[in-house]
């Protein structure tokens, strides 16, 4: 009758969890998954099922999953598991029980079917990456997916979403490369991949993967900032040279990841300078994420670890000295907090490759700093011609300079009377230049430049 169906339901919970614990009591760890088989599925799943209580040994079962007292699951207890979590709505902990099994014990085609059918795209990329050592399946699908997303979603019309409004799985694609890039187990928190040569794999699968030009433009498109934090640790980050590899295998993976970090880079500049030409237009970057792009690239090729070729260090310079186009919706402080000083740091480390490689003229370079109110790259332009006292002025009038930057500035100048010109760093470190060959090929006015100097600086105090 109902209160015998009652009272039995009422006791499935209590009954699971005593069959659960009687089957982990059988001993050994590797005898667990065997024993569940038997007398779970087998014999007692089919009678908790036909009483209506098959949820309840589910839950039971699941608890002990994510305890880590059990590692594996036989195929239709893990349908029946991510099919009663489906209809909860709970999928995220089937997901959370997947990472802790042993892959090499599940069904993985059963697994990656499950996982795509249901949007679990972390265990996807667990079961690719820990259980088949392949990196390159899951930034695919995860890419195909993230492209499904924004096409219908509320991200759809080609908008480039700036920060944070990109579809979940966008993130989780940016948390894999990631990983790949800095040599981690996904997700983070579990420890490095192992062997080194399994880090550097997966780091020149990532950057050859994310240097297509269909993984870049949608990444930027999605989320132009998140896109650039984690390709910031691709460039920050050393390859992982193979255990026990030679001197020229290690140069070998170093000429490889340079090259690879070069197509990254030559990937940015191509989709910044599109946007720029078409104006972010319908399915390209906005013009402020562009920008972003374009300072990332600007910032790199500053530090020497990419190159651009003179039209685009060129085209870099025009279009960070342009006036920053406004951010779409509503600026965030993380983000946005210091965009000009940026953009004037991005100016210098280009203007810097251009000076040395004499790829552009001195004069052009200063109309374009001035035009973007870059009295900082204007004060190092001033300073390397000689012209000290224009470059202590320069610096007076930056208001994104610190205080204290005129006045150190003019120390280090006196202070190194035998020198005509100087170098003022991003950082607005000075120092002489005491090679000719880098100072700017513009005669200094010969034996004035320090009158003019302390003419300057008295009349600043």
């Amino acid at each position: 009758g109902g209160a015998e169906d009652d009272g039995a339901s009422s006791e499935a919970p209590q009954a699971a969890a005593a069959l659960a614990e009687f089957c982990l009591r059988r001993g050994r760890p590797e005898a667990v998954a065997d024993t569940l088989r038997l007398a779970l599925f087998e014999d007692a799943f089919g009678q908790f099922s036909a009483a209506g209580a098959e949820a309840s040994l589910l839950d039971a079962l699941e608890e002990r999953v994510l305890a880590g007292q059990v590692s594996s699951l036989p195929p239709e207890l893990m349908q029946a598991l991510v099919e009663l979590r489906a209809a909860r709505g709970e999928v995220a902990r089937v997901e959370a029980a997947v990472l802790n099994m042993d892959i090499a014990s599940l069904d993985i085609n059963q697994c990656v079917r499950l996982c795509e059918s249901h949007q679990l795209y972390s265990a996807l990329a667990d079961i690719f990456s820990r259980g088949l050592g392949d990196v390159l399946t899951p930034l695919e699908r995860l890419l195909a997916a993230a492209e499904r997303d924004r096409e219908g979603g509320a991200s759809a019309g080609g908008a480039t979403s700036v920060e944070g409004n990109a579809p979940p799985v966008v993130y989780k694609l940016l948390l894999l490369l990631r990983c790949c890039f800095v040599g981690e187990r996904f997700p983070p928190g579990r420890g490095a991949l192992d062997p080194p040569a399994q880090a550097a794999a997966a780091r020149q699968t990532a950057l050859e993967f994310i240097a297509g030009r269909g993984a870049m433009s949608s990444l930027l498109r999605a989320d132009a900032v998140a896109t650039l934090e984690t390709l910031g640790f691709g460039f920050d980050v050393p390859p992982v040279a193979a255990e026990g590899a030679g001197t020229v295998e290690a140069a070998e993976t170093r000429a490889v990841d340079e090259s690879l970090l070069q197509a990254v880079a030559d990937s940015i500049a191509t989709q910044a300078a599109e946007a720029g030409a078409s104006d972010g237009g319908e399915g390209g970057l906005s013009p402020f994420a562009s920008g972003l792009a374009l300072e990332f690239v600007a910032e790199q090729a500053g530090a020497g670890r990419v190159s651009l070729r003179a039209p685009v260090a060129a085209c870099a310079l025009q279009q960070l000295a342009a006036p920053a186009p406004p951010p779409p919706g509503l600026s965030t402080a993380v983000v946005y907090a210091g965009h000009a000083a940026r953009r004037q740091r991005a100016f210098m480390a280009v203007m810097d490759r251009l000076l040395r490689e004499r790829l552009l003229d001195v004069k052009e370079i200063e109309r374009m700093a001035r035009l973007g109110g870059f009295l900082s790259a204007v004060a190092k332009l001033r300073a390397r011609l000689g012209d000290l006292a224009g470059g202590f002025e320069a610096l007076l009038a930056d208001g994104m300079a610190p205080a204290d930057a005129p006045h150190r500035a003019l120390d280090a100048m006196l202070r190194a009377p035998e020198a005509d010109c100087f170098d003022i760093s991003a950082d607005f470190s000075v120092r002489p230049i005491a090679e000719a060959a880098e100072a700017v090929a513009v005669d200094p006015v010969a034996g004035t430049a320090r009158e003019q100097l302390l003419g300057a600086s008295r009349a600043a105090l």
